[in-house]
């Protein structure tokens, strides 16, 4: 022991990490304004349907070992015991008819297969060398006024003839927003089910999310080609 007297200020996952590793040579003292620890992490028990009580977790749920290695570590010291699970994204937009799902892994790189054959393996196999042109030309300084399309017709990629971009960036922002509108109409209910202290950081993360795609400062496109010939 270094005889060292150390205060760590706020209980989730930096908190308690930072505490669990200088507490093996030092007196650490952890300060937390909650009730409980955790931080973002939290599991709470919610009513359901019938009564019944559903494990409802909140915050830091995922990871993966390849972009997470001291987490991993550090989960494997502790006896943390995890499972595999799945990660996807949609969005719908009754407004237009704009539907976009994603899956990672075998099942999601799959799902062209039926239809799209070779060319659709042709395709994935142009990933790597989109990425490396696109890093290329941001090394050198790529125009600014060079849109995602001309990038992509310059780069003939997969001898796709392009249609359109379309920014979703649009439906993006209504869709936070309509997240952000049902939070503030059930707030009292979700300050009930999550604890005061999480709802307003789900508050604060909608709202900052919803305003970075209003200003343009996030993007999301949809990108639509067609093979000729």
């Amino acid at each position: 022991m270094t005889g060292r007297r150390i205060a760590v200020i706020g209980g989730g996952i930096s908190g308690l990490t930072a505490a669990h590793i200088l507490a093996r040579t030092d007196e650490v003292t952890v300060f937390e304004a909650d009730g409980r620890l955790g931080g973002h992490a939290d599991t709470r028990l919610v009513t359901g349907p019938g009564g019944t009580e559903i494990a409802m977790d909140t915050g830091f749920i995922v990871y993966n070992e390849r972009s997470y290695p001291m987490l991993t570590r550090l989960l494997g010291e502790l006896g943390v015991g995890t499972r595999a699970s799945e990660m996807s994204m949609s969005v719908s937009c009754a407004g237009c008819g704009v539907r976009y799902a994603g899956k990672r892994g075998p099942a999601g790189l799959g799902a062209g297969l039926p239809r799209g054959g070779a060319p659709y393996l042709r395709m994935l196999a142009e990933v790597p060398r989109f990425h490396r042109a696109a890093r290329k030309a941001l090394a050198a300084g790529v125009d600014g006024g060079l849109s995602l399309g001309d990038f992509l017709r310059a780069g003939r990629f997969s001898g796709l003839e392009l249609l359109g971009v379309e920014s979703l960036r649009p439906h993006y922002v209504r869709t936070i927003r309509a997240w952000l509108d049902n939070l503030e109409r059930n707030f009292s209910a979700v300050e009930a089910a999550i604890g005061a202290e999480r709802a307003r950081l789900w508050r604060l993360y909608l709202a900052g999310g919803a305003l970075a795609f209003e200003e343009g400062r996030m993007g999301v496109d949809q990108v639509l080609a067609a093979r000729r010939g």
